[in-house]
């Protein structure tokens, strides 16, 4: 008989492989805002954000870049070895996006981090008329929706 167990703490759904309470909760990272179901064109809103230092890959990439097209849900993540080149990678990767999404790109949202705020990525925006929105700076929850898809990035790759 095993002792310092106590009898009603072990239930079958948790021996079935079910996350115990104490386990989800300490997953959590913060509350959660209040959701909104935005309807969307395809091209009408990307998110991006960086994600990292990570091991260097082979190519020598410590860093990734996603972008994530609301409408579709198409995902690109881009390895980046400095978080400075993230601009040259998104004016890079964005053609690509469009002709798959059917669209042109009307709004960029990013974290505000100081990576996104190049003149050249400015200039760009300008000239193809994106909207460049920023969310709230040291606010990962305001830019959600990129944070989660880094986050679940990075556990399928363990």
């Amino acid at each position: 008989m095993v002792t310092g167990i106590d009898k009603g703490a072990v239930t079958g759904d948790r021996i079935a492989g079910a996350v115990c309470r104490p386990c989800g909760e300490g997953k959590l990272s913060h509350a959660p805002f209040s959701t909104s179901k935005t309807n969307t064109a395809p091209m009408d809103l990307m998110h991006s954000d960086i994600s990292g230092p990570l091991p260097k890959s082979p190519d020598g990439s410590r860093f990734f870049a996603t972008l994530f097209e609301q409408a579709s849900t198409v995902i690109l993540a881009v390895p980046i070895a400095n978080k400075s080149d993230v601009g040259s990678r998104i004016l890079a990767n964005v053609p690509e996006l469009e002709r798959l999404g059917g669209g042109r790109l009307r709004c960029l949202r990013t974290d505000g981090a100081k990576e996104y705020a190049t003149k050249r990525l400015a200039d760009w925006c300008t000239w193809r008329e994106v909207k460049h929105e920023n969310t709230l700076p040291y606010n990962p929850e305001s830019n959600g929706v990129a944070e989660r898809v880094n986050r679940t990035i990075k556990e399928r790759a363990r």
